[in-house]
């Protein structure tokens, strides 16, 4: 799976995905 970038996060975050935008805040923390 790709990295996810902070604008993908953003876009999760209007989409009806809560693991997908979980997924992101967790790859943001990994940074």
């Amino acid at each position: 799976m790709p990295h996810v970038t902070i604008e993908d996060a953003g876009h999760f975050l209007q989409e009806d995905q809560p693991e997908a935008c979980v997924d992101a805040i967790l790859s943001i923390k990994d940074i």
